[in-house]
Order: structure tokens, then C-alpha cells, then sequence
């Protein structure tokens, strides 16, 4: 194999070429690694207030749902019903062959995660929707599977932290992760060269229990 190449920025974000793996990104902030080389797909948990435990996997709802025709109805620990339609099969492999071949950007980044999780395992949310009561929009997810919420951005720039809270907070009044999945962030532009106001976004983003991922091979290694 050809010797791999390691190239690190005044930042302390780097990344690893290999001839045969492609580029891999390691991540780190002021000594806290977002993810080590060796264990890269490890979930990247942290401590804070209201935090489910994140992607362990329950048969209990994190709140109450009520199921009324293609309509979820859940009501979070905050006592707000949020609602979202449920997706048929055909309606989400449709829709993510038309966000694929979309000249936008954010919507292309979305249809090609999709895609690749669609190979390993069933997509069963694709840009679904969710309402509060008074039908005001609440949140939605990018891409949805039993096991996990995927937020998909083009950008780390892209991201808000109240976006993935939504997911990792119970105290949070639009949180609407019912059924305690796992949290990934998939972020295509590589993580280099960024802000510091960029990489403490991130790394409070970990802090909250999600996972990192910039590439589809790391992508693939934390799918259950």
C-alpha cells in the first residue's frame, strides 16, 4: 500500500490519504478529538443536561404517539404534540432520486445520503415534515431510519445547533425524537480550514451526543 500522506492545518483539524481508503478525516478542538483514526466510528458522547442516552434503542416512546390514519401525533416531555404524515415506500424512492438530480446543492447533499442508506438499510423518512398543533413548522428529518435521524448539510456553516437539540434534548419544547435514535450529522464539505466559531459549533454538537461523520466510508461505519 502507499504510504499514507498526513497533512495538518494551524488549526488542528487534519486528514489522512491513502491510496486505497480515500481520505479520512480526524477531527480536534483545543486537544478533544472529535473522532480518532483508530476509532473513528466510536458515538461521540458527551455530558449535559436533558440528554436522552442516546441511540441505545427502547420500546418505549420518549413521550406518548397516538396514531391517527397516516398521521403520527407525539407529544414531547414539554407537553407539545408535534404531527408528521407518514411516507409511503415508492413516495421516498421517488423523492430521492429527484433531490439526486437537483441542481441545488443542499438538496442534492440530501438525495445522496439517502441514497447510500438506502443501500445498506430502509429509508423510512425522507424530508418529512413535522408540525406543531397550531401547524406551524416544527422541525423535519433528512433522512429517517429505525435506528437513526440523519441531519444532512452541505456545510459545517449550514448547521444550527438548535436543529440537532431538537433530536438530543427532552426538554427541548419541538423535541421530537420519539423513540431515542441514534443522532448523525453528515457534513460533505471536508472539515478543514475552518472558524474557530465553526469548530466550537461542532464540538458542542458532539457535547450533545451526536456523531460527526464527513465522508460516506464513515457514513456506512456508524448505520447499525
Amino acid at each position: 500500500m502507499e504510504e499514507q500522506k498526513k497533512q495538518i492545518d494551524q488549526d488542528g483539524l487534519g486528514y489522512y490519504g491513502g491510496s486505497m481508503m480515500g481520505q479520512v478525516l480526524a477531527y480536534a478542538f483545543v486537544g478533544k478529538a472529535f473522532r480518532s483514526v483508530e476509532n473513528k466510528h466510536s458515538d461521540l458522547g458527551g455530558s449535559g443536561g436533558g440528554k436522552p442516552e442516546s441511540g441505545k434503542g427502547t420500546d418505549a416512546y420518549i413521550g406518548s404517539i397516538v396514531k391517527d390514519g397516516n398521521k403520527t401525533k407525539y407529544t414531547n416531555p414539554a407537553g407539545n404534540q408535534l404531527t408528521w404524515v407518514d411516507q409511503h415506500p415508492k413516495n421516498i424512492s421517488r423523492d430521492i432520486k429527484s433531490f439526486v438530480d437537483s441542481p441545488n446543492i443542499g438538496k442534492a447533499t440530501e438525495g445522496k445520503v439517502a441514497k447510500l442508506v438506502s443501500e445498506q438499510k430502509e429509508v423510512i423518512g425522507f424530508g418529512q415534515k413535522v408540525q406543531r398543533e397550531d401547524k406551524t413548522p416544527a422541525g423535519d428529518f433528512d433522512v429517517l431510519t429505525k435506528d437513526e435521524i440523519i441531519e444532512v448539510k452541505a456545510s459545517a456553516g449550514a448547521l444550527k445547533v438548535d436543529q440537532i437539540e431538537k433530536y438530543t434534548n427532552v426538554n427541548h419544547k419541538d423535541f421530537l425524537n420519539s423513540e431515542n435514535r441514534k443522532v448523525i450529522v453528515y457534513i460533505e464539505e471536508p472539515l478543514i480550514n475552518l472558524a474557530p466559531e465553526q469548530l466550537q459549533k461542532l464540538n458542542k454538537i458532539k457535547d450533545m451526543g451526536a456523531i460527526i461523520v464527513n465522508s460516506d466510508e464513515e457514513l456506512r461505519g456508524v448505520l447499525k
